[in-house]
This record gives structure tokens, sequence and C-alpha cells, in this order.
């Protein structure tokens, strides 16, 4: 189970909708927070499309040969290889609102860059390389902490009524009043499958409580202090945590 960050509240009110409701994939669309992001993001996508579409076309122009073309398209999603993991750190590191309100704004700045250097006719395909570059830096960056805040702005869906009682004695164990667990994972493994380390456990820190309903389960605990590691095995009886 795990306790959100209770960032929720400011979705804002539901635009009402029964048929949405209805529709599993569409229940986002009931909140104008998570609405005005969508509509933001699709007239965003469609500028660095028709940016994109205009790069490769100018440079085909400019150079007459489709390799040029190929290698500037590379430029711009070469970025992704290197800088996924640092926007996905930047995006947990800031706030997510003003963080992409930031990297929005450059992106305005490099598209509305070409489109003056194009107008002047100074636009070059070295220039051309390089801001699309940027481009594809921006993009990176932008994209973690872009999906990170749509899931921020849809509040989760209340636990079942067959789900309370386990949420109230986990609680109990964490010493936590039980609204503050207000999400729940149920995983299966085969017998003798080995869980790994969980790699959100550094955001909810101590708000991460496992427990083991079918079958006995043994826990492995590792801990590094000093430059020391020690690891500690605890045995888990059905339905303990």
């Amino acid at each position: 189970m795990r306790r959100t960050s209770g960032r929720s509240a400011t979705s804002g009110p539901p635009v009402a909708s029964s048929h949405l409701q209805r529709l599993s994939s569409l229940r986002a669309f009931q909140h104008r927070s998570y609405v005005a992001l969508w509509l933001g993001a699709l007239v965003s996508n469609i500028g660095t499309w028709m940016e994109t579409v205009a790069v490769g076309v100018f440079v085909t122009e400019a150079t007459g040969r489709a390799a040029a073309t190929g290698a500037v398209a590379a430029v711009m999603y070469l970025p992704a290889v290197v800088l996924s993991p640092i926007g996905g750190a930047l995006a947990d590191r800031f706030d997510r609102r003003r963080y992409l309100a930031v990297m929005t704004s450059a992106q305005a700045v490099v598209a509305s860059l070409i489109a003056t250097l194009a107008f002047l006719g100074r636009l070059t395909v070295p220039s051309v390389a390089f801001l699309a570059f940027l481009t594809g830096c921006l993009n990176t960056l932008l994209y973690p902490a872009f999906t990170a805040l749509l899931a921020e702005l849809v509040p989760a869906d209340p636990l079942p009524a067959s789900m309370l009682w386990l949420r109230d004695r986990c609680a109990a164990l964490m010493e936590r009043e039980p609204a503050d667990l207000m999400q729940v994972l149920v995983s299966r493994y085969p017998p003798g499958a080995g869980i790994g380390w969980h790699r959100d456990a550094p955001m909810f820190e101590s708000r991460i409580v496992g427990v083991s309903l079918l079958a006995p389960c043994r826990m492995r605990f590792r801990r590094t202090v000093g430059g020391v590691r020690s690891v500690a095995e605890l045995e888990l009886a059905p339905r303990s945590a």
C-alpha cells in the first residue's frame, strides 16, 4: 500500500459527464485541470510536428540530399538516449508545474528563433541542426514531468470496501492514519520468485507496507551504513506484514 502526495486536491472539480464515467479510459477527462493540460499538450505537439516537418523540408531543399535530412532528424532524437534518466530525476526533484512551465517556455523560445531566422533568410543547415538538437533535449527533459503531472491531476479511485480492513491494519502497523493509505497493488509471484528492490522506495520512504496473503514469504532486507552492508532475513506467515 502507498500513500499519495496529496496533490490531487488541485485537480479541480469534475466536469460532469455520466458518459465519461462509463468509459474508464476517458475518466480523466472529468477533471478540468487534466483537460486543460491535455489541450495544451495537444497544441504544443501540433507545433512540434509542424516544426519537424518544416525543418526536414528546409534541409532537403537547402542541401538536396536525403542523408542530410536524416542526419538532422537523428540529431533531434539523439538526446532521448542520454537525457531520459536525467529528465526523470529532475521531474522528481522540482515542482512539476513550474518545471513544466519553464521547459515549455524554452521550447517556445527555440521555435521562435527558428521562425525568426527563416523569416530573415538567415537560417542555415548548421543552425537548424543545432536548434533541432536543443529541441530534442527540451522534449526529452520535459516528457517525464509531463506524464507524472498527468497522473497527479487525476485522483485515484477509492479503495474497495473489501480492502478497508487490510488498510486499517496496515495503518495501525505503520502508526499512521488509515486515510493516509490510498493505493493498493496486488501481485502474484510463483514459489521461490525473488522480488527486487522497490525503485520508488526513496520517494515513498517508509510509506510502503508489504503483506503476504496466500503463502509464506521470506523477506530479505539490505542496509548499508558507513560502507558496511548488512542483510537480514525474516519469514512472513500468510496474512502477516
